[in-house]
């Protein structure tokens, strides 16, 4: 079912992003390949989810790139998506010749992960310390 933006609200950071002009959210997740070496056709699986909105809005934006927040999106039919954690990760402004400048801005979840997180995970071997004793 196609959402429209007319009416729908786009929030980040507790703050109305602006006067929308177009807005998508989307839910793709890259494909990996499983395919047995004995199979005659190739066999996939979908991937770790890459959620993204990308909104366009009327005039040229404050936000800035790399700023955090909770982005939440009310469309106009009652229904609702959000990134509880997002980072802005693109601000583009354009305009015509008499006419109107917008902005489109992408918003993806930030996950950072931190350096003691990811030492705990490592082993011998993610070192590069196999055989070493």
């Amino acid at each position: 079912m196609a959402k429209s933006a007319n009416g729908s609200t786009l929030t980040f950071d507790s703050g109305a992003v602006g006067d929308l002009r177009s807005i998508s959210f989307s839910d793709n997740a890259n494909e990996i390949d499983v395919t047995a070496l004995a199979d005659t056709s190739h066999s996939y699986e979908a991937g770790i989810p890459d959620l993204e909105c990308t909104c366009e809005v009327l005039g040229v934006s404050t936000l800035a790139r790399g700023a955090t927040g909770a982005l939440a999106i009310s469309w106009n039919d009652g229904q609702s998506d959000s990134i509880s954690d997002a980072i802005l990760t693109s601000v583009e402004a354009s305009g015509d010749l008499d006419g109107e400048l917008t902005t489109s801005l992408t918003f993806k979840p930030s996950g950072s992960v931190s350096y003691t997180h990811l030492r705990a995970h490592e082993t011998r071997e993610d070192l590069g310390l196999r055989g070493v004793r």
